[in-house]
């Protein structure tokens, strides 16, 4: 009986660790595993910084818009339209500007477009609120 027992037990052991490994499997995995956060330090401004502030920074700013200070590039410029909405990237005026209708772009002006990636990148930031991630140790 003693075996029996030993046996019967092992079995419900085994069965219950395969319910919930297979539980665990049907579960997804957490959002922010599947993609990585979108970085303004990291991702977003090294764009800006090789295809937009060559115009749009203090000593020479195009449109009145500076992309150099965080602040200034959430403002806008002389458009009058917020250039970034946190969460709303249809409602920004800086993606209208990089997005590309027949191959041409607003912005970056007289350059080819940015690509795909760089405008999903830019978008993706602002959908996820456009914050900004610079580090305190690098001079704003």
């Amino acid at each position: 009986m003693i075996v029996s027992f030993r046996g019967l037990l092992l079995s419900v052991v085994v069965m219950l660790g395969c319910v919930a490994l297979a539980s665990a499997a049907d579960e997804a995995p957490p959002a922010s595993a599947s993609a990585p956060a979108i970085s303004y330090f990291k991702d977003v401004r090294p764009i800006f910084a090789v295809h937009c502030q060559g115009c749009h920074q203090p000593a020479k700013p195009m449109g009145e818009f500076v992309m150099t200070v965080f602040d200034a590039l959430a403002k806008g410029g002389e458009s009058g339209m917020p250039a970034i909405v946190p969460g709303k990237p249809d409602e920004s005026y800086l993606i209208a500007q990089i997005t590309p209708a027949d191959g041409k772009a607003e912005m970056p002006k007289d350059k080819d477009p940015l690509s795909q990636e760089q405008i999903k990148t830019i978008r993706d930031w602002i959908a996820a609120g456009a914050t900004d991630d610079t580090p305190a140790s690098v001079s704003k």
